[in-house]
């Protein structure tokens, strides 16, 4: 039996759905004075710049080492900033961008911005693989934490006693097995528990979101917050869809592989935000942070923290020791040849009684948010 649903996110905070490209400095066009960047339509750059008589100057310039930005090279051959104007596939706010005239170094600058993924025409949309693997990920952790503890002993002493040694394979055998035990129900190949064919999560359809017009995109800096309440802007930048935008999604449900209603995951989202709330964000001083206050909030995208993404805090009863296993695992996955633990995980359980101890902020118009928060709506379709 199929069921049928609209899913409707409304983002709270900007939510970041990367495509693996960057837009370079050399893309686009940032405008101190008018607080926006303007991003290049590469079609009308390239005819403007033919019609200019500019195209051996513009690859000199694309092959300078020196890495200047694309405001550099249009005062420099005294072309019209009206006319470069023109040549923008769209506009991004930067009001909220620190130190944009200074160099990276120094924390701001004009740095290259990561993209926003977007279909062939150009419109920002999210992938309904991103939003299915999030519902994954509270699905999981909610059977986890409302689940007996003492039958996930074995993953927790996988996870505790696995040796480092490569990032991508780490730990992702232990991953496999919670998953398989959880959701390979299906026994469609009952000689291999582990095949994919098992797995009940074929029977959850999402769609791609419907596409969503490039002026809900704004630009975004990361910020780190640290537990004694430090702001640290970093040299790396965002498109982001901004707060207050609605995206809709199609979900369909086989009840065959995979019996679960609209309410029962709208509940497991409330108890795992729940706890994402109590275990990590209470950790932190929360002076400015805007308080979330949906009915039922669900982290999604890129630039929300490792423990957004992961199940290891909703395999313990103690939290004490799943700061210790989460600490244990920074360490690994962070530290280099030439330097062990580099960014300070001893003293996770010592003195900041979280693991990891760094949560994941940006602003917007002001205002201090934590990264890819979304109100969740499910709604079936008659």
């Amino acid at each position: 039996m199929f069921k049928n649903y609209t899913i409707t996110l409304t983002t709270f905070s900007p939510v970041f759905i990367g495509d693996g490209i960057q837009i370079s400095k050399k893309d686009c066009l940032y405008l101190s004075n008018e607080r926006k960047v303007y991003i290049m339509d590469n079609m009308k750059l390239f005819n403007g710049i033919r019609k200019a008589g500019l195209l051996k100057q513009y690859e000199n310039f694309l092959m300078d080492s020196s890495q200047r930005n694309f405001s550099v090279f249009t005062r420099n051959n005294s072309i019209p900033l009206n006319d470069v104007k023109k040549w923008a596939a769209y506009t991004l706010p930067m009001n909220d961008i620190t130190d944009i005239n200074n160099s990276r170094k120094n924390g701001g600058g004009s740095d290259n911005i990561l993209s926003f993924i977007k279909d062939k025409f150009g419109c920002p949309y999210i992938p309904g693989s991103s939003l299915k693997g999030a519902l994954r990920t509270v699905i999981q952790n909610a059977v986890c934490i409302e689940g007996n503890k003492d039958s996930m002993a074995g993953i927790r002493k996988n996870i505790e006693t696995e040796v480092f040694e490569k990032r991508p394979k780490y730990l992702l055998s232990t991953e496999k097995k919670l998953s398989e035990n959880l959701f390979h129900t299906l026994n469609r190949k009952e000689e291999k528990k582990s095949d994919m064919l098992n797995d009940a999560f074929a029977g959850f359809r999402v769609s791609d979101s419907l596409p969503l017009d490039v002026s809900s995109l704004i630009l975004c800096q990361k910020i780190d917050r640290h537990p004694d309440g430090r702001d640290i802007s970093l040299p790396i930048k965002r498109e982001c869809i901004k707060p207050g935008t609605k995206i809709e999604f199609q979900l369909e449900i086989d009840t065959d592989m995979m019996d679960i209603s609209a309410d029962e995951i709208i509940r497991y989202v409330q108890v795992v935000f729940d706890e994402y709330e109590e275990t990590f964000l209470d950790e932190f001083n929360d002076d400015n942070i805007v308080y979330c206050d949906c009915n039922a909030p669900i982290v999604i995208g890129g630039g929300t923290g490792y423990v957004s993404k992961t199940s290891v805090y909703s395999l313990y009863k103690e939290k004490s020791d799943a700061v210790k296993t989460v600490q244990k695992i920074m360490i690994d996955t962070t530290s280099t040849k030439k330097q062990r633990d580099p960014h300070k995980h001893y003293e996770d359980t010592k003195i900041h009684r979280i693991s990891p101890h760094i949560r994941k902020l940006t602003r917007y118009d002001g205002i201090l948010y934590d990264m890819g928060i979304c109100n969740i709506e499910i709604k079936a379709v008659k």
